[in-house]
Order: C-alpha cells, then sequence, then structure tokens
C-alpha cells in the first residue's frame, strides 16, 4: 500500500502508528496484514554516519521538526492553543 492509499482510507480521528522494525521481523508478518501497511522510510544502520557532521545536523533538525509537529497536532486535537 502507498502512503498516499493509506492516508486516504484513514477515517478521520482515527489513529495510525509509525512503527521502527528490521526487515527480518517485518518479513514475518504475514502477507495478508502486510498489504495494510505503508513503508514509508528504510533506513540503514551505517558507521559512515557516525563522525559525519552533516548527518548529525539533519537527524537533529529531522527531529525537532517532528517533536514540533507531534506537539502541534495533539494541540490541535484537544483544543489547546
Amino acid at each position: 500500500m502507498t502512503t498516499k492509499d493509506f492516508f486516504i482510507h484513514l477515517r478521520d480521528g482515527e489513529e495510525y502508528y509509525n512503527c521502527l522494525m528490521t526487515r527480518e521481523v517485518f518479513m514475518t508478518i504475514p502477507l495478508d496484514q502486510r498489504n495494510h501497511i505503508s513503508i514509508s522510510e528504510v533506513r540503514q544502520k551505517n558507521i559512515a554516519f557516525v563522525e559525519d557532521e552533516t548527518h548529525k545536523i539533519l537527524v537533529k533538525d529531522l527531529s525537532k521538526a517532528k517533536s514540533k509537529l507531534i506537539e502541534y497536532e495533539f494541540n490541535k486535537n484537544h483544543n489547546i492553543k
């Protein structure tokens, strides 16, 4: 399922989860259930990133943006200003 299809079928107010799992774990999920999962990222642990300053900055910026988005959505969903 594409991410676009996933969000089209998501009902207003329905929760969804972002989960982290290895490919090996994902492959143990029965195919009929995997067909309802949208993969939005495939990441790879790589020792080359350990000392990579650009990577560190990008990860930090992404983390901050995700936190702000989650806080904004929570406040909006609960009518908090």
